[in-house]
């Protein structure tokens, strides 16, 4: 007996073709309905009974038939596997090693430290009364503190340690003379 499922109906029965669809309308596709016979046990413990019993003749376990086409003899397995290993193994080209990203701001940071030592010598120079050497040292630490915090702040445009660009833009513009002088002058006019 032919049977389909009504669209909404549970399959929990079969109902014959005539029965299933009102007269004169055609089944969209038909759906085989397969019930369990009754000696066999359904729901989830009939799952876990199917797949410990073996497999029925009609259906196929295993390997592939011997009579298979695609099916390769053991020595053209073999063959083939010794081909695969023969191969050399494709060389994987190992990426060049790289230099940390806070190069950048990690350099400007050390450049802000060994350019302020400048300014200490030129005020060194100027408190020993050598004006002419702590002028010349004084314009050459303007020059290099004003290129360290530019540097810092390229550091921290870029992302290439912004916290050291950005320490060695502080340092940088604590450290020039001129922002010195201008800035001791301020405070000088202020408290005056």
């Amino acid at each position: 007996m032919t049977t389909e499922q009504r669209p909404g109906e549970p399959a929990t029965g079969s109902v014959p073709v005539a029965e299933a669809l009102p007269t004169g309308e055609q089944p969209e596709a038909p759906v085989a309905i397969i019930e369990p016979e009754e000696h066999e046990p359904s729901g989830p413990a009939a799952l876990h009974e199917r797949e410990d019993r073996p497999a029925a003749p009609h259906e196929p376990s295993g390997p592939a038939a011997p009579h298979d086409p695609e099916r390769l003899s053991d020595e053209a397995l073999e063959a083939e596997l010794d081909a695969l290993l023969a191969e050399p193994a494709p060389s994987v080209p190992h990426p060049a090693p790289r230099a940390p990203r806070a190069v950048l701001g990690i350099g400007a940071f050390l450049l802000s430290l060994l350019f302020s030592l400048g300014t200490g010598i030129a005020l060194a120079l100027f408190f020993a009364e050598s004006l002419d050497a702590a002028t010349i040292v004084a314009f050459t630490a303007i020059g290099l503190t004003t290129a360290s915090f530019a540097i810092g702040l390229l550091a921290v445009i870029l992302g290439k340690g912004r916290g050291w660009g950005a320490a060695a833009m502080a340092i940088s513009l604590i450290s020039n003379p001129f922002v010195l002088v201008v800035g001791l002058g301020a405070v000088q006019s202020w408290t005056g």
